[in-house]
């Protein structure tokens, strides 16, 4: 049987890398707490985006683990940094259509957790913020879920759309590196 997950990962790993590398980019240039409000914002409008886009098509499956809703935490952050509730990013991700897309969004998002402890670490090189922060979790639920979710995956997928994920996994990938990238 096909490892969806590796072949997911490894033929999503150029769009992965460049989207990584753009987020690096935006932490090294964090000098002062605006600029960090803005970094939170980007990661919440994408989170939330997700978190909303996939319930509908994912409410009815079981999993057989659940998920914290990261961008309530991001969320809360932003409001103890004086922030606005509101997300003021106008970026336009790919429209999630289906379970299958959803599955990949979610692989995105869940697979994030695994970056949060390397991002609070450069985060706190820059000296903005407090080490109490939404990427000083060192321990997630979501890591601890991971595994049961990559294993519902694998079972969800077949040789006949695997292609068309890889698609749409760089085609988020990609969306998120333009939200970095965006002023």
């Amino acid at each position: 049987m096909l490892k969806y997950y590796q072949f997911l990962k490894d033929h999503s790993k150029d769009a992965h890398i460049s989207s990584e590398k753009v987020i690096i980019n935006q932490i090294k240039s964090i000098k002062d707490k605006e600029a960090y409000l803005i970094f939170l914002n980007k990661f919440r409008a994408f989170f939330e985006y997700v978190e909303k886009s996939t319930a509908d098509y994912l409410e009815s499956e079981d999993l057989g683990c659940s998920f914290e809703k990261s961008s309530a935490n991001i969320k809360d952050d932003i409001l103890a940094l004086g922030g606005s509730s509101s997300i003021e990013i106008s970026h336009q991700f790919p429209k999630i259509n289906n379970s299958l897309e959803a599955l990949i969004g979610q692989y995105i998002l869940q697979g994030s957790s695994f970056g949060k402890s390397h991002i609070g670490k450069m985060l706190q090189k820059t000296g903005v913020i407090s080490s109490s922060h939404y990427f000083n979790d060192q321990i997630t639920t979501n890591m601890q879920n991971w595994p049961k979710f990559i294993e519902f995956l694998d079972s969800k997928m077949d040789n006949g759309n695997h292609l068309v994920a890889v698609e749409f996994s760089n085609k988020m990938f990609l969306s998120l590196q333009r939200l970095f990238q965006e002023n």
